[in-house]
């Protein structure tokens, strides 16, 4: 969970939630082993840094086993569209959005 608080337009102490339960316990400790992850797989985006040596490698080796598709598949110019659905449901989020449900059909 996030829990935040504003006290005139700017930010205030927000009390930190206690584990009582064994399984509150639980899941407090998977919250936190997932806050780990986040933080370190922010760390590593490639919005942040550069891919490493065994990364060029591994895109570079996907970049040559694409000739052995070569003949067996057809390029985007090659294709044509034949049907469109257009979705116009009459229930809508308050977003004016249409459900995913809808859209999965």
């Amino acid at each position: 969970f996030v829990m935040v608080a504003r006290d005139k337009n700017k930010a205030a102490q927000v009390n930190k939630l206690q584990a009582i339960s064994a399984e509150e316990m639980q899941w407090m400790k998977a919250g936190e082993k997932n806050q780990r992850i986040r933080v370190l797989n922010a760390e590593n985006s490639l919005d942040r840094r550069h891919p490493t040596a065994e990364e060029t490698a591994i895109m570079h080796d996907l970049f040559l086993g694409q000739n052995e598709f070569k003949g067996t598949t057809i390029p985007m110019a090659g294709t044509r569209q034949e049907t469109t659905l257009l979705m116009q449901p009459q229930k809508r989020n308050l977003h004016d959005k249409i459900f995913g449900g809808y859209l999965m059909r």
